[in-house]
């Protein structure tokens, strides 16, 4: 890969990843994926490219780790909503009278 087509693609997967954060609508094999590729991307930076290209890459690489960490967040928090709400719903039922 060249360094403007893996530049497209970190800024292209972090717009995604960035709208999932906002909408909190976070859709797993989108990020397993983007997930995948910039590991991939890591792994293999071009030898060709210069000090200032590989920085960039480093960065938008960092801002997709980021952007993951935000997600576990705000996927930790939805368990932990949908755990009270069982929680809760486990005490209603153990109090109706059946």
């Amino acid at each position: 890969m060249n360094y403007e087509i893996i530049r497209k693609s970190l800024k292209t997967h972090n717009n995604l990843l960035e709208d999932m954060i906002l909408n909190e609508n976070i859709d797993l094999d989108k990020l397993e994926k983007i997930l995948n590729e910039a590991i991939k991307i890591k792994k293999e930076i071009p030898s060709n490219l210069n000090k200032n290209q590989i920085k960039e890459i480093d960065s938008l690489i960092e801002k997709v780790i980021n952007n993951v960490n935000k997600l576990k967040i705000i996927l930790v928090s939805k368990v932990e909503e949908l755990q009270k709400q069982e929680k809760a719903n486990i005490s209603y039922l153990r109090n109706q009278k059946i």
